[in-house]
């Protein structure tokens, strides 16, 4: 209404008629410019289960007075501040929502004790008293998580390797809401989605998630660092929760092994199972190297013969004196 008295005003004042359209769209801008503006919500993204979240709402004014703060949980209402009524603080009964009155005002309501089920999006919506009566209303998300009771864990690994070997494992993250994102990284640096194995979420009769990321690839010379291979999983949900595993896998190395000559000492480095492979190139030196197999059962024989002799030549004595008893 007082918008209007000064818009007759202002065209009665106005004698040039060109000049009325400009100025009109001016006048209406500034006017809208005067109340309530600039309404703003700080929701968290996502937030532990059990824990007591912070729902903030700022707005200016710009002089108007503030009639009542709503906030909403999809479309229903479960909080109302009202400065100018005796009871200003209202709350109303939404399942899983309880306000703690006694922290909660004109720009903040505090949730306690959230669970899963709350998740979704809060709205705030700020109305101003006479003469403008704006109102404006913002909303965010907001996620509960359910964080996993352990860290991660990686299995189906050994703790050795040589070059040319397979490495496959997989690292599994326990039951949680959302389920865990979980990613690998070789000597620090994240693993390819070439190496990765990716397996369905399981659920349970809770309705968590638990997740599994495999990885394979084969090993190569480059991937030890001073003899060591270093394999992370991280488990991460939004940043509440980030937990992770390791595995230092130590190189398996040649071993060396001294053969003899008529001329000199040499030394071959012999990796294991070698000495019998044909296409090593060493086979000359197969008759100076027995096995510790072959070489037990030549010591077994060995023993065995001298007390077989042993047994003959004695039986042979008493047979012998005995008969020159007997004959004497």
């Amino acid at each position: 209404m007082i918008a209007i008295v000064k818009l007759k005003m202002l065209f009665a004042t106005l004698a040039n008629t060109r000049m009325r359209i400009p100025l009109l769209c001016l006048f209406l801008a500034a006017d809208i410019s005067v109340g309530l503006r600039d309404v703003r919500v700080t929701i968290p993204t996502a937030i532990k289960r059990g824990d007591n979240a912070l729902l903030i709402c700022n707005y200016d004014m710009e002089g108007d007075s503030l009639y009542s703060i709503k906030w909403y949980k999809g479309k229903r209402e479960f909080y109302r501040y009202t400065p100018k009524e005796p009871q200003s603080i209202k709350t109303f009964p939404v399942a899983g929502i309880n306000v703690e009155t006694s922290l909660s005002n004109a720009s903040q309501v505090v949730i306690s004790q959230v669970d899963t089920n709350i998740s979704g999006k809060f709205s705030c919506e700020v109305s101003a008293d006479a003469p403008h009566f704006n109102t404006m209303i913002v909303s965010g998300d907001m996620q509960v998580v359910d964080i996993p009771e352990a860290k991660p864990f990686i299995d189906g690994i050994s703790t050795r390797y040589r070059p040319g070997d397979e490495l496959k494992g997989n690292c599994s993250s326990q039951f949680s809401k959302p389920a865990a994102n979980l990613t690998w990284t070789v000597n620090d640096l994240p693993a390819s989605p070439s190496q990765m194995i990716f397996y369905k979420l399981s659920k349970n009769d809770s309705n968590l998630e638990s997740t599994i990321l495999g990885i394979h690839f084969p090993i190569t010379q480059q991937h030890f660092v001073r003899g060591k291979l270093k394999l992370l999983c991280t488990a991460q949900i939004h940043d509440i929760y980030h937990q992770s595993d390791e595995r230092l896998i130590e190189e398996v190395r040649p071993k060396i092994l001294a053969t003899g000559t008529s001329n000199m000492n040499m030394y071959h480095s012999i990796n294991e199972g070698e000495l019998s492979n044909p296409n090593v190139g060493m086979t000359h030196y197969k008759a100076d190297l027995p096995s510790s197999s072959n070489s037990k059962n030549f010591v077994h024989s060995y023993l065995t013969i001298c007390w077989i002799t042993f047994y003959i030549c004695t039986i042979c004595t008493i047979l012998f004196y005995s008969l020159r008893v007997g004959i004497s």
